[in-house]
């Protein structure tokens, strides 16, 4: 049946079977074309086939290693289908519905999949090198990945989504944390937080009017909680080197209080208290000395207190704010009182979990279970 127009209004091969190997190659469907439920016995060749109208193949059989290469397949219905091993190179599939569709180990290399629906799918060890506009919405048939070095150059890992469960994403973040893809671990790790989060503030509650309940409130504070401590601060991991540039920023920030609390004069500010068992006690002061300074001096003690406070708590002898002191010449420290005080166990607070976050998303995985 090479090079054949089908031109008919409608082409109906409903239930039918197909002994021997079949060719519809380089065929042109105009009309209306329902295969479904047919089977096909033999080796199919559907290469270079044009269908215009939606064609239908709900629920068809083919002999593993089915050929589709080269075809327009916009809107095609194969769900419920069994294609193993077919042959789906360069094939546009826009908007097509795969739906529950056993394709494993096909080959979609170069295929546009614009807006493919892949629900529950089986995709296991589909290859998708150079695909067009892989499916956004990302919901296969669980435990069933597909080629992971084949997908490890998408675009757009980290827009991925879902609407009713993860489980494809997590099989796609298990397979690239498998094969040592941190960088693509990352980007879906950021997709599945990314949608839960939105999931939780999205969820209604209350009567027909949406009166927000008591749990839709819990759950969008949950939504916002996750928004500040993680999205804003690394996004789930996604940038691990952020944590780190928002504390040094910090550390500038928190400068512009210091400085004014250093220019100003009253009985709470900076005070420089010199330690009793110092070397030099020729120098120095048994009493606390209150720090009053103008200008660029005041600017640059408020700096350094800064710097002090973003790394003030420590644990034992790890404290990167004691190991900061010793490069005084002087032996004393710096410490707060009324304000000054407040806002620096702010800072120091804030500090020390952006610390922490960095070292955990740089050098692990903490939100692969939260």
């Amino acid at each position: 049946m090479q090079e054949t127009q089908f031109s008919s209004k409608d082409i109906f091969f409903f239930l039918s079977e197909f002994y021997g190997d079949t060719e519809f190659s380089q065929s042109v469907f105009i009309g209306e074309t329902n295969f479904n439920k047919s089977r096909f016995e033999g080796k199919a060749d559907l290469s270079k086939v044009k269908f215009h109208n939606n064609p239908s193949f709900k629920g068809v059989v083919f002999k593993p290693g089915a050929d589709f290469s080269h075809s327009k397949m916009v809107g095609i219905s194969l769900s419920e289908a069994s294609a193993k091993k077919a042959k789906f190179q360069s094939v546009d599939l826009s908007e097509a519905d795969l739906f529950e569709a056993n394709l494993y180990e096909s080959d979609f290399s170069n295929a546009t999949l614009f807006r493919v629906n892949l629900k529950e799918a089986n995709i296991g060890k589909c290859e998708f090198w150079e695909v067009k506009e892989f499916p956004t919405i990302y919901e296969p048939e669980a435990g069933n990945p597909p080629y992971i070095p084949s997908v490890a150059n998408l675009s757009h890992l980290s827009s991925m989504t879902f609407k009713d469960s993860p489980h494809g994403l997590v099989d796609l973040r298990e397979g690239f944390k498998e094969l040592g893809y941190r960088e693509q671990e990352r980007k879906v790790t950021y997709a599945i937080k990314f949608r839960e989060r939105q999931n939780l503030w999205n969820t209604k509650g209350g009567n027909s009017n949406e009166v927000l309940t008591l749990l839709t409130l819990f759950r969008r504070a949950e939504s916002v909680f996750y928004y500040i401590l993680f999205e804003l601060t690394s996004d789930y991991g996604l940038k691990p080197g952020r944590p780190l540039l928002i504390l040094l920023g910090f550390i500038f920030i928190f400068t512009i209080p210091y400085t004014e609390f250093i220019q100003r004069e009253g009985n709470d500010g900076i005070w420089k208290i010199w330690i009793n068992d110092r070397v030099r006690q020729d120098l120095g002061s048994q009493e606390p000395v209150r720090i009053y300074r103008l200008g660029y001096s005041a600017m640059r003690t408020a700096f350094y207190f800064s710097l002090l406070s973003a790394f003030s708590i420590g644990w034992k002898d790890l404290n990167v704010g004691n190991w900061i002191a010793r490069i005084q010449k002087r032996e004393y420290v710096l410490k707060a009182t009324g304000s000054a005080r407040v806002i620096s166990g702010i800072q120091s607070l804030l500090s020390v979990y952006l610390l922490a976050l960095w070292v955990l998303t740089y050098f692990g995985r903490p939100f692969d279970n939260i």
